[in-house]
């Protein structure tokens, strides 16, 4: 199950974790070109750059193999390791202490609550269809539907 960390935690620890940075502790980056740096990347085979880091938005894809995203999934694609692992190690590296209880469950719990109002919605519509009996047909009727096909009878 998919627990959120906290969002404050999350955006100091990508401004302590600069993508370029963190991307050129792996390969050789080039100077910057205009907003871009290329590189060889790390993800598949091949012999001209066609690795860009965005330090102005603080991410990074590959036009050959289509591989993107931020340092957190850079850290995780490079060292193969889950989302939670991945944001230990950039803590570790940036001098971070993960959160104590370390997540919040506001998401989760907002889910949970419209999942179990849905829940009783379904229910309570289901029981309202098995009470009303014939009433619900009455539309149908009005429709020129013959209610001796719906009830089975001649």
């Amino acid at each position: 199950m998919y627990v959120a960390l906290d969002e404050r935690f999350l955006i100091d620890l990508k401004d302590r974790n600069e993508i370029g940075d963190v991307i050129s502790e792996y390969i050789n980056l080039g100077k910057r070109q205009g907003r871009i740096r290329k590189g060889l990347c790390p993800f598949h085979n091949e012999k001209t750059p066609s690795f860009a880091v965005y330090e102005d938005t603080q991410s990074f894809y590959c036009f050959g193999c289509g591989v993107g995203g931020d340092v957190i999934g850079f850290v995780r694609n490079i060292e193969n390791l889950d989302y939670i692992e991945a944001v230990k190690r950039l803590a570790q590296r940036a001098g971070l202490a993960m959160p104590e209880d370390g997540f919040d469950n506001s998401i989760q719990n907002k889910k949970k609550r419209i999942y179990e109002a849905n829940k009783l919605a379904a229910t309570n519509l289901l029981l309202n269809i098995i009470l009303a009996g014939d009433i619900l047909l009455l539309p149908l009727n009005i429709l020129g539907w013959d209610m001796h096909l719906i009830h089975g009878t001649n």
